[in-house]
């Protein structure tokens, strides 16, 4: 790709403030956790994350994912202002076309799909699956120009409209759940009621960004991108969310609610890696960009930074799943305690998945990574038929485990042949995966101690800040020197 000297202004603090403003939705989701817990009974929480997994399916096909291409070909324009201008505001058009075709699509088969789809009757199309189709739909629309943001490393605007969603959302969840009462449809509505009027506020905002002539070559290019982009997402949602449709056909509705908060909390650390991904991925592009070994430290600094904090957010999921009695009365709720440090270790692989990944996308090789998913998508929904009857949740969690496993061997074999970054392997991934796994076996040996789960939570989180603090400080470091006034230029020059 050529080697040239590039100079990307405080990459790590912005990185940071990326990764924080992406992660900020879901931590306040975590901060009314207790709220939801109170007010939602396992059966509505069932409801409540049963109708956000079609609707997160929705979001991935009813734009045929066309702002995944402005990830790259943004950096195929981004020399010629005037041509980036035009791609934007094609991506940006053109999405806001496939999105109402495919709602208005909806309206008529939705009602059709919901009753396949449930056993339970109370699951219906209206009014939860609208309410999360039109969400959902709105928010594909508003990605095209956050990602054109992150591109352009636009902190500050990026901020804006991310925390204006996340303020809306959650005062309007609350008025709705508190106020009014209304249980999972007020959860629902208060989200469909932020992304309604943040998405109207942009459009009014960058009506210049509007076009009835979208230029057809650049909508075929990114098409060709975004479709295996698309199919991969879908594969994804099977891998990460199709269990809790084989949770609901085979267990009952309680059970679905109780896994479902599992696997809500344990995903959190899939969350904040994929806030990490987004964030990092513009500077780690610009590095591979400006030549692979020139900036090795910086490529394993950043790719090692983010496998910690996933790891620290997995701790911290931890230790609040086995604290749940602080949050509520619900024994429901409570008796999960004993699922979570499988549950984030399932979540903490995709991690690994997830950063080579970026290798193929960044060569254009979405069609690859598509492949591979195919892959293991069959051998974890045959494996989710045997083992959910069987073993119930365990069941779901260890073939997930299993499935992520292999997955992310077969990506780190082809991602390397692709494009080979010089990773430093045992300080960046198996360092921090280690911390993760062991926390595993220590529930295992403080529950034959005769421990709580309550005090092993407590336990197993100092015993990762001291693991950081002995074989990640060094990275933490770094990022934080670069964060210091005058210290950004000598911490990145000298990682």
């Amino acid at each position: 790709m050529g080697n040239k000297k590039i100079n990307i202004k405080n990459p790590f603090v912005t990185t940071i403030a990326f990764a924080v403003l992406a992660f900020v939705r879901p931590a306040l989701g975590v901060f009314l956790l207790p709220l939801y817990l109170e007010q939602l009974t396992a059966e509505a929480l069932a409801i409540v994350y049963l109708s956000q997994v079609v609707g997160i399916f929705i979001g991935i096909v009813g734009t045929l994912q066309i702002n995944a291409s402005m990830r790259t070909y943004y950096f195929d324009y981004v020399d010629d202002r005037i041509q980036l201008k035009k791609y934007v505001s094609t991506i940006f058009s053109i999405g806001i076309f496939f999105g109402f075709i495919f709602f208005i699509f909806l309206l008529a088969i939705g009602p059709i799909l919901f009753p396949i789809l449930f056993k339970e009757n109370s699951l219906t199309f209206y009014p939860y699956g609208i309410m999360v189709a039109g969400a959902n739909i709105l928010a594909a629309i508003k990605t095209t120009y956050l990602i054109y943001l992150k591109n352009e490393i636009r902190v500050k605007e990026f901020a804006v409209w991310s925390l204006s969603l996340v303020l809306l959302s959650v005062s309007l969840q609350a008025y709705f759940v508190l106020a009014l009462d209304l249980g999972a449809i007020g959860v629902l509505g208060g989200a469909l009621g932020a992304q309604f009027i943040t998405t109207l506020m942009l459009v009014i905002y960058r009506y210049d960004l509007l076009t009835i002539k979208p230029d057809k070559d650049m909508v075929r290019e990114s098409l060709k991108f975004s479709l295996p982009i698309m199919v991969l997402m879908v594969i994804t949602w099977i891998s990460t969310r199709g269990d809790r449709f084989l949770v609901e056909r085979f267990l009952d509705l309680n059970t679905v609610g109780k896994y479902v908060l599992v696997v809500t909390l344990g995903g959190m650390v899939l969350t904040i890696r994929t806030a990490l991904s987004s964030a990092i991925r513009p500077y780690l592009y610009r590095f591979f960009k400006a030549g692979r070994i020139e900036y090795k430290k910086q490529i394993n600094a950043i790719t090692a930074f983010s496998f910690w904090m996933s790891g620290l957010v997995s701790s911290g999921i931890v230790l609040v799943g086995t604290n749940l009695h602080f949050l509520t009365k619900n024994e429901d709720y409570i008796s999960t305690a004993e699922y979570y440090s499988l549950a984030v270790l399932v979540f903490y692989i995709l991690s690994y998945t997830s950063a080579f990944q970026l290798q193929l996308y960044y060569v254009k090789e979405s069609k690859v990574v598509t492949r591979i998913s195919y892959i293991s998508l069959l051998g974890l929904v045959l494996g989710y038929f045997y083992l959910i009857p069987e073993y119930g949740m365990y069941g779901a969690l260890i073939m997930g485990l299993v499935s992520n496993v292999i997955t992310t061997v077969i990506f780190a074999f082809v991602a390397q042949r692709e494009y080979t970054v010089p990773y430093q392997w045992r300080k960046t991934f198996f360092i921090p995966f280690l911390a993760v796994f062991f926390i595993l076996i220590l529930q295992y040996v403080a529950i034959q101690l005769g421990w709580s789960y309550s005090i092993f939570g407590i336990v197993q989180f100092l015993f990762f800040i001291i693991y950081v603090f002995l074989f990640g400080r060094s990275d933490f470091i770094m990022v934080f020197r670069a964060a210091m006034p005058g210290e950004n230029k000598k911490a990145i020059d000298n990682i």
